[in-house]
């Protein structure tokens, strides 16, 4: 078994997040931008869920401060230049969406899903980039829609679920 077991409770947060990480995914890529409004409702959605298909009080705070601690860790690749603020700011609520238990190979599956998307975004700016292309991941900016990791990583993880 690739995943640990977890009750329906614990997974609906994820199945909330699913269709607006794809929106936030697409978004970015097209226009290397997470609007905050989008980020807030996210989040709003995320933590809705807690209280209708209650978590366990440890699950739900355990979730919180990993959020909290991976948007300190963000907060600071923001300021070194190394990530935008959409990417900052989704990251965390992302993550308040993934059981605890699933942390692990939800990263693993992020790391994985990165590198396909940066495989991808090279392959298609050789083939269809241009400086005046209307979808600005495919322009020579050396800069990767993060927004689009975060989204594959998140629909791999509910596919290992339900393959399980």
């Amino acid at each position: 078994m690739i995943l640990p077991d977890l009750p329906l409770n614990f997974l609906t947060p994820l199945l909330v997040l699913i269709p607006l990480v794809a929106v936030a995914g697409w978004i970015d890529f097209s226009r290397l931008v997470i609007p905050n409004r989008l980020v807030l409702l996210t989040c709003v959605a995320i933590l809705t869920t807690f209280g209708a298909a209650p978590l366990p009080f440890e699950e739900a705070a355990m979730r919180v401060l990993i959020a909290l601690l991976s948007f300190a860790v963000c907060c600071g690749m923001f300021a070194a230049g190394l990530l935008g603020g959409g990417d900052a700011k989704f990251f965390p609520v992302v993550l308040l969406a993934i059981p605890v238990a699933w942390i692990g190979p939800f990263l693993m599956l992020y790391g994985l899903s990165l590198g396909i998307t940066f495989a991808i975004l090279c392959a298609g700016r050789l083939t269809l980039g241009s400086p005046n292309a209307e979808i600005l991941s495919l322009r020579p900016e050396p800069e990767v829609p993060l927004g689009v990791p975060m989204a594959l990583s998140s629909f791999f993880l509910v596919a290992l679920a339900v393959a399980a």
